[in-house]
């Protein structure tokens, strides 16, 4: 961008001011490519449920509420694309977790891969990227269509619970249990 260390040092600290000139070079210089990263990192299943410009504005409330605070110390922009960079990862590795506790089974499983640029679905079970995605779609629109207990029914059984448990957990008898997902496992057949 072609600035000297003192015009580098004073666009820092109007951008942690939240001057609207900074922000605005801010948000143009590193907003696409932020976007990238996020998006590189995040499985397909991840992003039908986050989108890579949903990462980057959370980047942005927490590095203009942490700047204005003074929590960072910023002697170029090296150090800001560097620390924008930390953010982002983090951010993403936030939302994997947070939507993989949500969903378990296939979409339980999507994960960010640090060591290549390509995220991973799954362990080595043969099924592919799309063959999962699908299948979560499948699932989230039948778990959509059910009521409530019901919803909460097979979200426990995925996540292992006996029948026994689940009857404790949503105070039901175990038959009733039973009954439910016969009816469940018979709609998942029928749309798949």
């Amino acid at each position: 961008m072609g600035q000297t260390d003192d015009e580098s040092d004073i666009w820092l600290r109007n951008l942690a001011a939240g001057d609207e000139s900074a922000v605005g070079e801010f948000l143009a210089a590193y907003g696409p490519a932020l976007e990238r990263i996020a998006a590189d990192r995040m499985s397909p299943a991840l992003q039908r449920r986050v989108g890579a410009d949903d990462v980057f504005q959370s980047v942005c409330r927490t590095f203009f509420r942490r700047a204005r605070s003074g929590s960072f110390t910023l002697p170029d922009r090296e150090s800001l694309w560097r620390l924008l960079c930390a953010i982002t990862l983090n951010k993403v590795r936030k939302q994997a977790r947070r939507y993989g506790a949500r969903k378990r089974g296939a979409l339980g499983d999507c994960t960010v891969d640090d060591t290549t640029d390509s995220p991973v679905i799954g362990d080595s079970t043969g099924v592919s990227h799309e063959e999962a995605v699908e299948f979560a779609d499948h699932l989230a629109h039948l778990i959509r269509s059910l009521g409530e207990t019901e919803g909460k029914l097979l979200e426990l059984k995925m996540q292992g619970h006996s029948h026994e448990e689940i009857a404790a957990k949503l105070n039901c008898s175990e038959r009733t249990v039973g009954r439910i997902l016969i009816r469940v496992q018979n709609d998942l057949q029928k749309m798949l």
